[in-house]
């Protein structure tokens, strides 16, 4: 399971840079480069025996790839050593399989699709906000128009004030990405129910599995609502 969520995890990212015009093919990996090192920046899919360790050391220390690496200590773990890569995140891989559920109960939170470049900028900029990272207008604006993407704006006493969105991948399993929610309306549980609106479009649309990628706070929310943990997702940097 663990490697059909990180699957599912390169499928969304491969999906965005192509659709975006940022995807890149380097020397037994990819990487996607969108403008000023925003959302998604990352080094991904890694065929160690198609890596020259010293060639992609030089391009992550001359910015020419993203350096923030999706790897795997049993998969690449001489690469790891070789690069003298340091560990910067560890996430949790999740799942919960839909099948038979019903929708689950909602409250407090008004739901708007985007649909428009004007709410695609205010994902964006609730997006920045909550991860503390850059999310633009530009990657964001394609994704509305294909038809695997659906991005949620959440509304609490008439102001947006977090944002959600789910991506079905070409093996028909969808995945929760970018559950985010302003600070000033944090702890209301606004992401909760975000998580909940999500899973009901899942199900509605037949859904088995359903994927998302937890920090250790969010894993005990996604932990009540159903999901279980299957192994981590690592990132690794090479240090300066």
């Amino acid at each position: 399971m663990n490697q059909k969520i990180k699957e599912h995890l390169f499928d969304f990212w491969e999906t965005i840079g192509t659709s975006g015009g940022f995807l890149k093919n380097g020397n037994g990996y990819l990487f996607t480069g969108p403008i000023n090192n925003s959302w998604p920046h990352k080094t991904f899919r890694l065929q160690s025996q198609f890596i020259n360790p010293k060639t992609l050391a030089q391009d992550l220390q001359e910015g020419m790839v993203p350096n923030s690496m999706v790897a795997s200590k049993d998969e690449q773990g001489d690469l790891i050593k070789a690069l003298k890569l340091s560990l910067t995140s560890s996430l949790s891989a999740m799942a919960m399989d839909t099948s038979g559920k019903a929708p689950l109960p909602l409250e407090k939170v008004l739901f708007e699709r985007v649909s428009t470049k004007s709410q695609a900028s205010i994902f964006a900029d609730i997006a920045s906000r909550a991860f503390g990272y850059a999310v633009l207008t530009q990657v964001l604006d394609p994704l509305i128009k294909n038809q695997n993407f659906k991005l949620f704006l959440g509304k609490h006493d008439e102001s947006f004030a977090c944002c959600g969105m789910i991506y079905l991948d070409r093996e028909g399993n969808h995945g929760l990405h970018m559950i985010g929610t302003l600070p000033n309306f944090r702890g209301l549980g606004l992401g909760k129910e975000m998580t909940k609106f999500l899973l009901n479009q899942a199900i509605m649309d037949n859904s088995g599995p359903v994927y998302l990628i937890a920090s250790v706070a969010g894993e005990k929310i996604y932990t009540k609502l159903g999901f279980k943990t299957y192994g981590t997702l690592e990132t690794y940097t090479l240090a300066e």
